[in-house]
């Protein structure tokens, strides 16, 4: 992958990505709105009133008009779907991030329309609500035929090269020999909650296969920079956690060494840092607190947990290529 970074200057194609607008904010709209409709055109099927509460079992025993339903459908949907859709959409976020909260949208979408079908479709036909039981076939499938969507809205999310920095890095900076590719793992108390939500989840399915699937989608940011990779090529810094990216060399400003504390930066994972002064905005590639890397471009603004002791080589390699890249 190559020319991944996000021009902070503007996009010459405009604030909002069409195809992620489309995908991430359209689509899932679309299926509520179908979901919604397909349950008004069944209402003459239903008893009055219907069942809309189960218990831990699956067995009905809360009871009122589906208008209720619809109405929480939309009311917990739709600011959702607008947010991580919006987010996911817009070019000013790199396109990492972008590719990690735009499925959010379809898939809680999926989730939702899967939800509403689970609660009516085994009513259909029936006198009265009394021993209805939840589904979650229906729940599955949205939730998965979203997830599908929001993966291949995901891979198709394309954004404006970069410009070219103009100057090598400042000499104070350090240089050095080509440096060996590293990888980070995540602390040891993020492994422990790791195996400890697997078996919440797993857990989870006795009580509710909804919360079932929330928690089995939850997973992945838990687990995004379990294990981080990063590579110094000739024309790129590469790095792959869950999903990775590319960091054209041309588009480099600069390298240097440097620090991550997950208490000053909201966290481990791929985020958006501020900080103070000249580090300024980032986006964090964090698998634990520790030493880091800084990296600086045209565009976005890196930095890089990495095994102890490793920061000044490849600061010191990033720069190097930096200096022979500018003659």
């Amino acid at each position: 992958m190559d020319g991944l970074t996000t021009d902070r200057g503007g996009s010459p194609t405009g604030r909002w990505d069409m195809t992620a607008l489309l995908g991430f904010v359209g689509v899932p709209l679309l299926g509520v709105a179908g979901v919604i409709a397909w349950a008004i055109s069944v209402r003459d099927r239903l008893p009055d009133p219907i069942a809309r509460h189960f218990n831990a079992a699956g067995e009905a025993d809360g009871f009122g008009g589906m208008t209720g339903v619809l109405v929480i459908t939309i009311v917990v949907t739709l600011p959702m779907v607008l947010l991580m859709g919006l987010l996911g959409s817009w070019r000013r976020n790199p396109r990492i991030l972008r590719r990690t909260l735009g499925p959010v949208s379809t898939t809680f979408a999926g989730l939702m329309c899967g939800f509403v079908a689970d609660t009516l479709v085994p009513q259909l036909d029936l006198m009265s609500a009394e021993g209805a039981v939840l589904g979650s076939s229906w729940s599955l499938v949205g939730a998965g035929a979203g997830l599908a969507i929001g993966a291949i809205v995901s891979w198709a999310l394309k954004e404006a090269k970069a410009p070219q920095a103009e100057h090598a890095p400042d000499p104070s900076l350090p240089r050095g020999p080509r440096s060996e590719p590293v990888r980070t793992e995540t602390s040891t108390g993020m492994k422990i909650l790791a195996a400890a939500w697997i078996v919440g989840t797993v857990a989870s399915l006795l009580l509710s296969p909804a919360l079932f699937l929330i928690l089995g989608l939850s997973f992945f940011y838990i687990v995004q920079t379990y294990s981080v990779r990063l590579r110094v090529d000739d024309d790129a810094v590469r790095f792959r956690a869950l999903i990775g990216e590319s960091i054209p060399l041309e588009t480099i400003t600069a390298a240097r060494p440097a620090r991550y504390d997950w208490g000053d930066s909201g966290g481990i994972g791929i985020r958006g840092v501020d900080y103070p002064r000249s580090r300024g905005k980032r986006i964090a590639v964090a698998s634990r607190s520790g030493e880091a890397l800084d990296i600086d471009t045209t565009g976005t603004k890196w930095t890089f947990v990495v095994p102890d002791g490793t920061a000044e080589s490849l600061a010191g390699d990033i720069n190097a290529r930096l200096d022979r890249l500018h003659g």
